[in-house]
């Protein structure tokens, strides 16, 4: 998360938090923010790095979007908190 917040895109196994925290670009490149793979081999991760590096070379405009997508993502406890809170409310509503 402190990587995507200076704009480095993470490429990354697609588990637990990361998969929350990380929009892959295989799914939606418009709002991705970094490159997931499922495959926890050395295969896996080399296509994964494949891809991240051929649209780093390829399509600066999608790598443009993606880092500004990496940066403004929001990781805070006040986010999270407030969706508790609502949870919260709704279950003794």
């Amino acid at each position: 998360m402190f990587a995507m917040r200076y704009g480095n895109l993470p490429v990354a196994t697609r588990t637990g938090g990361l998969a929350d925290s990380i929009l892959d670009y295989s799914a939606n490149p418009n709002s991705a923010t970094g490159f997931l793979y499922l495959d926890k081999t050395d295969e896996g991760l080399k296509q994964a790095l494949t891809l991240a590096l051929k649209v780093f070379e390829e399509d600066k405009t999608a790598w443009a979007i993606m880092r500004r997508n990496a940066m403004s993502a929001q990781f805070s406890w006040k986010l999270s908190a407030g969706k508790y809170l609502d949870i919260y409310h709704k279950l003794l509503a």
